[in-house]
C-alpha cells in the first residue's frame, strides 16, 4: 500500500512555507497496492536545513496489512522537495534526524499506517486522521423529531457532521438516514459510540450500523466465462477507485483464471452440473465463509443461486442482470429485446433473492437502440451498461449508501 503524507514545512523565514510530500510504502505488499491520502499532523521546523529527499527504514505496523513490528511490516518513507533554492541530495535517516515509532493501531483502524515520526525539531503522527470519516446509516418507523434526536446524539459525543441525507417514505411511514461524521472530532472509539447508541436504536426500533469509511469490506467475486464486468472491477480495485478487498474469485469455468491470477488473487473453479449442483453450492458457500465475505458480487455469474443461500445472505449478494428489469427476466434478454424491437436496453444491479431477477434494485443504466442495430450490437452496447451499473451499485453499497426495506431500496447517491 502506498500512503502519502502531506505536512507543512516551515523555514526560518516565516513567509517561506513549503509543502512536503512523503510516500509510505508497506513492504509486505498485502494491501493490493491501493493509495490513500493521509496527513502529517503538525508543522516541521526546518532551520534552513532543507527538506530534501530522505529515506527512513524502521519497522512500523501497517494496519491495512495487519502486519505488526517484527512480522515483516517494514515501512519505507521517502520525501522529495524542491524548495529553498533548488534540489537536495539524499540524506540518511541519521543525517535527517528522524525516527519512526510504532503508534497504536486501535486509534486509527484498519487501512491506515499508524506511526509517529520524530525529528530533532519536532514530531507528528502519521495517520489518515485528518481525512477519516465515520459512516452511520439507519432506518426505522417515522416519528416527529427523529433527525434532531440522532444528530443531537452525535453532537453529544463531539461528532462534526460533514454530510447528512434523510428521506421519509410517506406511504410506509418509514424513515431513512445516512450520515458522515468527521472521526477525529469524536470523543470516543467507534465501539464506544455503538454501545452508546444501542439504547436509542432499540427505542426507535431501528436497523442501524456505524463503521469507519476507511475499512475495506471483503468482496468475493463470482464469474463464469464473460470477463468484461470482472475486468472492470479489477481495474477499479487496483486503481483504488473502489476501496475493498478481494479474498478470492470463484468461477464455474477455468476461462478467467489467467485474468485473476495475474493480480495475485486466489481463483477457485467449482464446476456445476445437474448431478453435483447441491454439493457444488455447499462448497461455494463454504468458500464465502472461509473468506469472511462481507459481500458477494455475481459479475455475470451464469448460475442461479439456491434460494436457501439467498435467504442466508440477505442484501449481501449483488447481481448484475443484462436487461432493464423488470423487462426480459431470465436468459437471452438481448435476443428477446431485438425481437421485440425495443428502443432502449439496459442493465440492472440488484440484490439476489430467492425470486429470480426480482431482488431490490440498486442501480440501472440504459442506452438507446437504433433500428439498424443487430443482436451483436445490442450485446456490445449492453456490456457497457452492465459495467457501469455494477460499478456504481458496488460503489453505493461500499459507501453505505443503500438502505433496503422489503423489495425496494433507498439509495443516497454521491
Amino acid at each position: 500500500c502506498v500512503l502519502r503524507i502531506l505536512g507543512d514545512v516551515v523555514g526560518s523565514n516565516p513567509h517561506n512555507r513549503e509543502r512536503a510530500v512523503c510516500m509510505v510504502f508497506c513492504k509486505a505488499r498485502q494491501c493490493g497496492g491501493h493509495v490513500q491520502d493521509i496527513r502529517a499532523v503538525g508543522a516541521q521546523e526546518n532551520n534552513q536545513k532543507g527538506f530534501g529527499p530522505c529515506e527512513i527504514l524502521q519497522p512500523v505496523q501497517c494496519a491495512g496489512c495487519n502486519i505488526g513490528e517484527g512480522e515483516g511490516g517494514s515501512v519505507r518513507a521517502q520525501g522529495e522537495h524542491s524548495g529553498f533554492g533548488g534540489g537536495h541530495r539524499a540524506r540518511t535517516a541519521s543525517e535527517f534526524g528522524w525516527k519512526i515509532q510504532p503508534f497504536s493501531p486501535g486509534k486509527f483502524g484498519q487501512g491506515s499506517v499508524v506511526a509517529k515520526i520524530r525529528s530533532s525539531t519536532g514530531s507528528f503522527c502519521v495517520s489518515n486522521e485528518g481525512m477519516r470519516t465515520t459512516l452511520m446509516k439507519l432506518s426505522c418507523p417515522d416519528q416527529v423529531g427523529l433527525l434532531a434526536r440522532i444528530t443531537s446524539f452525535v453532537a453529544q459525543w463531539g461528532g462534526n457532521l460533514t454530510e447528512v441525507h434523510q428521506f421519509t417514505d410517506p406511504q410506509d411511514g418509514w424513515f431513512f438516514m445516512r450520515m458522515e461524521v468527521q472521526t477525529e472530532t469524536l470523543r470516543c472509539q467507534l465501539d464506544e459510540l455503538r454501545a452508546a447508541f444501542a439504547p436509542l436504536g432499540r427505542e426507535l426500533r431501528a436497523e442501524w450500523s456505524v463503521r469507519a469509511a476507511e475499512a475495506r469490506p471483503k468482496v468475493v467475486l463470482m464469474v463464469s466465462q464473460l470477463g468484461h464486468c470482472l475486468a472492470d472491477l479489477l481495474w477499479r480495485w487496483r486503481s483504488g477507485e473502489l476501496s475493498f478487498e478481494i479474498p478470492c474469485v470463484i468461477a464455474n469455468h477455468e476461462t478467467l483464471r489467467p485474468l485473476v491470477e495475474r493480480e495475485n488473487i486466489p481463483f477457485h473453479c467449482v464446476p456445476i452440473s445437474r448431478e453435483n449442483r447441491e454439493a457444488a453450492f455447499a462448497q461455494i458457500e463454504t468458500l464465502w465463509e472461509q473468506a469472511s465475505a462481507d459481500l458477494v458480487v455475481l459479475a455475470r455469474y451464469m448460475q442461479i443461486l439456491p434460494s436457501e443461500i439467498c435467504g442466508r445472505w440477505p442484501a449481501r449478494v449483488m447481481n448484475i442482470h443484462h436487461s432493464f428489469l423488470p423487462s426480459f427476466v431470465g436468459a437471452n434478454p438481448y435476443q428477446r429485446a431485438h425481437q421485440r424491437g425495443v428502443k432502449l436496453i439496459g442493465a440492472t444491479c440488484h440484490y439476489a433473492t430467492a425470486d429470480l431477477d426480482e431482488g431490490p434494485i440498486i442501480e440501472q443504466e440504459v442506452v438507446r437502440v437504433e433500428h439498424f442495430h443487430t443482436e451483436q450490437d445490442l450485446l456490445r452496447l449492453g456490456r457497457d451498461c452492465e459495467r457501469l451499473a455494477l460499478a456504481r451499485g458496488l460503489r453505493y453499497h461500499l459507501a453505505e449508501r443503500v438502505l433496503v426495506r422489503g423489495n425496494r431500496t433507498t439509495v443516497f447517491r454521491d
